[in-house]
């Protein structure tokens, strides 16, 4: 937004098209390092303004980079600057700062293919550093320190396809 002519500007979308099929934006954020992150339906890219360049992400598959595709809904930066995603495909996604690229977060050993085919709707840090998850198939909840990973069951669970009865959109804590 240009407040000094009150009007929107467009958000390159030349740049953002030129490494994807869309340009529709699903989410834009900006963490701490003052990236903004956008989301579509092509993956996630990055734009660092110090720079001037925006980058489409990568992810590493066992010893692979792959450029990320498929659409991303979820975004957090936590308290201590850890950056999570998701990828419809892969699931839970943290970004590593050190390699420049996502890898994938196997939140739970027993079933590590969980969240694979599945939307991954919001996440949420609370104040115990716990990370939050919602989905169309229910409610999650990560502690990144210790690894355990707990399903949240509110509703009765039974089929769904798209938002259903288990679908929780967003989470919010209050004081």
């Amino acid at each position: 937004y240009d407040q000094a002519n009150e009007t929107f500007k467009t958000f390159l979308p030349d740049s953002i098209r030129a490494g994807s099929n869309s340009n529709r934006v699903i989410n834009i954020t900006q963490d701490g390092k003052n990236r903004i992150w956008v989301m579509t339906f092509d993956g996630i890219f990055s734009y660092d303004k110090s720079k001037n360049e925006i980058e489409k992400a990568y992810i590493k598959v066992g010893e692979n980079q792959t450029a990320i595709i498929g659409f991303s809904l979820a975004f957090l930066e936590t308290s201590s600057g850890e950056i999570y995603s998701n990828h419809i495909f892969l699931g839970v996604i943290k970004f590593d700062e050190s390699l420049g690229l996502f890898e994938v977060v196997h939140v739970n050993l027993d079933n590590p293919e969980l969240f694979n085919q599945t939307t991954l709707l919001d996440f949420h840090e609370d104040k115990t550093g716990k990370i939050w998850i919602t989905s169309v198939d229910g409610f999650y909840n990560y502690d990144p320190h210790s690894g355990s990973f707990n399903e949240i069951n509110l509703f009765k669970k039974g089929p769904s396809q798209g938002f259903g009865p288990n679908s929780v959109c967003g989470i919010y804590q209050d004081d």
